[in-house]
């Protein structure tokens, strides 16, 4: 099982918010924010794999949160890089337990994971992220 590490310090800092307080996951080096809307959500401990989202794609329906991600894949000599958004129920977010359902970008469901809050998959790294953004709008 990979571990992961979340940015929420990174995700407060690009969301322009001055009180962060879950400090419940290792914190990374502190990445230089840009105009981009790219953030660092999740990487695997080998550095292998690093989950990234655009905040600007962030968005909520009624029962949902979502936000496209872009994954990319370091491996021996090339890199792969895929984008893909991440759907989460607000109840689950809530509950802390629950499924991820990832998207191509024309909508097709690609596949589905568990996540649980502070877990150490990769799964739960994003869950964590996203729906720390959901309650950070939340407030």
């Amino acid at each position: 099982m990979k571990k992961v590490i979340l940015s929420t310090i990174t995700v407060c800092l690009l969301m322009s918010l001055n009180a962060c307080t879950e400090t419940s996951t290792p914190k990374p080096k502190q990445q230089a924010t840009n105009n981009t809307g790219w953030v660092e959500a999740a990487r695997s401990s080998d550095g292998k794999y690093i989950y990234e989202f655009n905040i600007r794609s962030y968005s909520e329906s009624k029962k949902y949160v979502s936000i496209i991600s872009q994954t990319t894949n370091i491996k021996y000599s090339s890199t792969q890089v895929s984008l893909e958004r991440q759907y989460i129920s607000k109840r689950d977010c809530k509950r802390g337990v629950g499924r991820i359902i990832t998207k191509s970008l024309d909508g097709k469901v690609l596949y589905k994971n568990d996540f649980v809050r502070n877990g150490s998959s990769i799964a739960s790294g994003l869950g964590d992220a996203l729906c720390y953004m959901y309650a950070l709008n939340h407030r």
